[in-house]
């Protein structure tokens, strides 16, 4: 028998061609063995939970469905999937390439703690004794043992435990991970608390050591949000907020390297045992909403302001400007600041019990800082380096003078000023 070049030709394309059939048909009688004996329980691995139920729904040449997965920590589930979708090619898998990883009815659960958030078992932020302070962080590409191009969520809820009620939030996740190898991914999550849409955009490359977040939330419920504080009694606090945050984070060790937060407070209001502070009401010109900011390029070196609002009792008063800086290193902070403040004329509190006749202005520096341990005070000071008129009424006298410079400094603690 005579072998021509396209006879031969025929052969080696027959000859391939079977190679990829059994090459493929062996890759997808192992590969569900392999993700319920052995890649499941490794990523479970990798964030300390065990799995407790894996279960293949249909396998195929174009991909799997997986599903119900539940991972556990301890005796408790800390992750559970309804659903997921593999979706690959067989020449794909011969690369060691998959298209795309969908979870569908993911629900994890997330308790909030005094110093941050456990997730699914983990520690956010790590605590000094869990976080690694030197040393090459850990390479994203080892969880996988294939190039994945995209993961997504869908369909899915976050149910946030605060200390004294539950929410659950809605979750849809797109996470492109095509440079996984390379230690870079991109996501970008859909949220709405209460009804309010939240869209939260993460880069992380673990090449520079660096996670950047956006963060957008729209109409925000402020009394709901004050229910996730964890405080020892309610916190009268009203009003809605529209909120844009920037933030660039160190991944090892875990720290912040920068952050730019605003945010825009419309009918506001604060209750508390002091008294009531207030957003303005709307003035000729349109609202006038409390606007707040925060920037710096660490915890250690923040600049702040929030302005302009209203004190609405026991003494009136309306702040125009007031701004600072901040210093946060661990438990221990110290705070500087400008006040710009109007008392408009109105009836004193005790202990005067008068009138004041005329408005007052002023313009004062403020200082606080606390130490590290919690019982520790918090000592303040206020200084006034102006001058001014003021008229009282006291009963039946009348008062006229002009004051000076002045300082108030004490101590809080425990409820009580000393």
């Amino acid at each position: 028998m005579k072998f021509t070049p396209a006879r031969w030709l025929l052969w080696a394309g027959a000859l391939l061609l079977s190679l990829l059939v059994i090459l493929t048909a062996g890759t997808v009688l192992v590969l569900p063995a392999y993700i319920e004996g052995r890649l499941v329980p490794d990523l479970a691995a990798a964030f300390e939970l065990t799995p407790d139920q894996v279960a293949g729904r249909r396998w195929g040449w174009w991909g799997p469905d997986l599903g119900p997965i539940q991972l556990a920590q301890g005796k408790e589930t800390a992750l559970s999937v309804a659903a997921v979708q593999v979706d690959y090619s067989p020449l794909g898998l011969l690369r060691g390439e998959v298209a795309g990883i969908t979870l569908a009815g993911l629900e994890v659960s997330a308790h909030l703690v005094p110093d941050g958030v456990i997730v699914a078992g983990q520690k956010l932020p790590p605590s000094p004794e869990t976080a690694s302070p030197s040393g090459p962080p850990v390479r994203l590409d080892t969880l996988l043992p294939v190039a994945l191009e995209r993961f997504s969520i869908v369909r899915s809820h976050l149910r946030l435990h605060p200390p004294r009620r539950q929410h659950l939030l809605p979750l849809d996740l797109q996470l492109q991970t095509g440079r996984l190898q390379d230690g870079v991914r991109e996501g970008r999550l859909h949220s709405a608390f209460l009804g309010s849409p939240i869209i939260l955009a993460v880069r992380v490359d673990q090449t520079t050591n660096r996670a950047h977040i956006d963060l957008n939330a729209q109409r925000l419920a402020l009394d709901t949000l004050a229910g996730l504080l964890p405080q020892t009694r309610p916190l009268a606090l009203t009003g809605t907020a529209i909120l844009e945050a920037r933030a660039n984070i160190a991944l090892q060790p875990f720290g912040l390297a920068g952050i730019e937060v605003a945010a825009r407070v419309e009918d506001g209001s604060l209750r508390t045992p002091a008294g009531q502070l207030q957003t303005l009401p709307a003035g000729p010109d349109g609202d006038r909403p409390l606007l707040l900011t925060v920037a710096g390029d660490s915890l250690e070196n923040l600049r702040w302001g929030c302005a302009p609002f209203q004190i609405a009792g026991p003494l009136k008063m309306a702040v125009s400007r007031l701004e600072g800086s901040l210093a946060v290193t661990g438990r221990r902070w110290a705070l500087a600041g400008a006040l710009d403040t109007h008392l408009p004329q109105q009836t004193l509190p005790p202990p005067i019990e008068g009138e004041l006749e005329t408005a007052l202005p002023l313009s004062l520096t403020l200082s606080a800082n606390q130490a590290e341990q919690p019982s520790a005070p918090l000592h303040f000071a206020l200084e006034s380096q102006g001058s001014g008129e003021v008229s009282l009424t006291v009963g039946e006298n009348e008062l006229s003078f002009r004051h000076g410079p002045f300082a108030v400094s004490g101590r809080y603690a425990d409820g009580v000023m000393v």
